[in-house]
C-alpha cells in the first residue's frame, strides 16, 4: 500500500507541476509586467512555448522513471494538466486567440508519452542517445527561428536548456539496474554455496 501511496503522490506532484508550467507559460507571454524581472518571466514563456522545453522535461522524467510505463504516464501527468491550465488560462484572459496551438499540443500527448516509453528502454543504447542529441539540436534550431523573436536572452536560453538537455541524456545511469541486481544475486550465491 506505501509503494502506491508513493507512486499516486509522484503523479499528483508531477501534475501539479504541469498545471503551474502551463498557467505560468500563457501568464508570462501575454500578460505584461512591469518591474526588474519582467525580461525574465517574457524570457521564460518564449522558451516554454517551443519544442525544446517539453522535450527537456519528458527526457528528465523518463531517465528518472522506474519503467517504461511509469515513464509515459508521468509525461502524461505533465503535459495534460499543463495543457488544460494553459487554456484555462487563455480563457480567463478574455478568449483564446489560436485554437490550432491547443489541438497540435492535445495531438501531441500521445506520441510524447510513447517517447518517454522508447526513450526509457533504449536509454542504454548509444546510437540511440546519439539519435536524440540530434533531434535535440534540430528542436533548438525550430525554436531559434520561430519562437525567439531574434531576443538575444531567449537564444541564450535555449541554449542553455539544449546543454542541459545533452548533460541528461550523457550523464544518465550508464548500467541497468537489473543487471546490477543481478551481479549482486551472483555474488551472494556464490559466497553462500562455499
Amino acid at each position: 500500500m506505501n509503494r502506491y501511496r508513493k507512486l499516486l503522490t509522484g503523479f499528483a506532484a508531477v501534475g501539479a507541476l504541469g498545471t503551474m508550467l502551463g498557467a505560468l507559460t500563457r501568464l508570462c507571454i501575454h500578460v505584461w509586467m512591469a518591474g526588474p524581472f519582467s525580461a525574465l518571466f517574457y524570457g521564460f514563456g518564449l522558451i516554454s512555448t517551443g519544442l525544446l522545453f517539453p522535450a527537456f522535461l519528458c527526457a528528465v522524467l523518463s531517465l528518472n522513471a522506474r519503467n517504461g510505463l511509469h515513464a509515459s504516464l508521468l509525461t502524461l501527468c505533465l503535459f495534460t494538466p499543463m495543457l488544460m491550465s494553459y487554456y484555462a488560462v487563455s480563457s480567463l484572459r478574455g478568449g483564446y486567440d489560436a485554437p490550432g496551438a491547443v489541438q497540435f499540443w492535445a495531438l501531441l500527448l500521445l506520441p510524447a508519452a510513447a517517447g518517454a516509453w522508447i526513450l526509457r528502454a533504449f536509454r542504454h543504447v548509444k546510437w540511440f542517445r546519439m539519435l536524440i542529441a540530434g533531434g535535440a539540436v534540430l528542436l533548438f534550431l525550430i525554436d531559434l527561428i520561430y519562437v525567439a523573436d531574434g531576443s538575444r536572452r531567449a537564444e541564450l536560453a535555449e541554449l542553455m536548456l539544449l546543454a542541459g538537455l545533452m548533460a541528461v541524456l550523457f550523464t544518465a545511469d550508464r548500467e541497468p539496474k537489473e543487471s546490477r541486481y543481478r551481479a549482486v544475486q551472483f555474488r551472494y550465491r556464490q559466497q553462500t554455496e562455499i
